[in-house]
């Protein structure tokens, strides 16, 4: 979902149910997460086999390092949503210790530090090579 932010979340269950047997994972920033955060009802609702992963460093990096609207606890809001379970990590040691579901929805809050430069350049692809990278990458 590049160049869409707010729309990986969105589109994951369609992804995940499109795919049954095999499981999803939709990446999210915080930005990103805090903009669409009312697809988590529409997520819970379809329980997919996903895990829905939030790397919150609290910043739109991508778009020149503004602060985002702070969300209290995504896992927290995961879970009043319906996901089946949610986590919050800090640090690798905490992240290895996570033992997720298999075939149920669930949310994996991770807190990291910026990058601290530049995010690069932004998006050359037209929307329909967006769309023809996505099909191909997804009948693998």
């Amino acid at each position: 979902m590049v160049g869409s932010m707010g729309m990986a979340a969105p589109a994951g269950p369609g992804v995940a149910l499109a795919r049954p047997g095999r499981h999803a994972v939709v990446l999210d920033g915080d930005g990103s997460f805090a903009m669409n955060s009312g697809a988590l009802l529409m997520i819970a609702g379809h329980n997919p086999d996903l895990v829905h992963v939030v790397c919150d460093n609290g910043v739109h990096e991508s778009t020149g390092g503004q602060r985002p609207v702070r969300i209290a606890g995504p896992a927290g809001m995961a879970l009043a949503a319906g996901y089946a379970a949610a986590y919050t990590v800090a640090s690798a040691e905490e992240l290895a210790a996570v033992e997720a579901e298999p075939g149920v929805t669930s949310l994996l809050h991770i807190t990291c530090a910026s990058r601290g430069a530049h995010a690069g350049k932004r998006v050359e692809w037209t929307p329909q090579q967006l769309v023809a990278r996505f099909r191909t990458a997804a009948a693998a």
